[in-house]
């Protein structure tokens, strides 16, 4: 016996096959537009986050730098010393980055009545930390033209170097 459509005719297997492999792969593209719309987004704000810090700390890399201190050592101060906490928030909020994900993906699961595996990957999560840092990377570069902006203009009433 062949399943019926809801107009009432008849649909074959291959119908039926054609029709959920067109389900998956929507599925599958779908996910992936969300992953890359959640990458995104979490580059913009950890740009943004850091970008916050480095302008409420514009007026004390003027002053170190009217003390004498060099650019290099401004960047160490005042850039480089949160990448570690970068890779430790990594660290601490990856199990329940992951928890979170695990619970997420079940109560989809369940909610469209489809079964979706949940796998986690080694590779994965160091190319995760591998990406956050060349985001990091990206984003002390930004800053380190903008610090030699702030030292080259001396002046601690106009900063404005982003």
């Amino acid at each position: 016996m062949s399943p019926v459509s809801e107009d009432g005719t008849a649909i074959s297997k291959e119908q039926v096959k054609q029709m959920l492999q067109r389900d998956a792969t929507s599925n599958k593209t779908s996910a992936v537009i969300n992953q890359v719309i959640g990458a995104i987004i979490g580059c913009i704000l950890l740009f943004l986050a850091l970008y916050l810090n480095f302008q409420d700390n514009q007026r004390d890399m003027s002053i170190l730098s009217l003390l004498g201190y060099s650019q290099k050592e401004i960047r160490k101060m005042q850039v480089y010393v949160y990448r570690p906490i970068v890779w430790a928030a990594f660290m601490i909020t990856l199990i329940p980055g992951i928890l979170t994900a695990r619970a997420v993906q079940k109560a989809l699961s369940i909610a469209i009545q489809d079964y979706m595996p949940f796998g986690i990957h080694v590779n994965a999560i160091l190319l995760l930390f591998v990406f956050l840092n060349v985001i990091y990377q990206m984003v002390e570069i930004v800053f380190s033209i903008g610090i030699s902006r702030v030292c080259r203009k001396r002046n601690l009433n106009e900063n404005s170097a982003l």
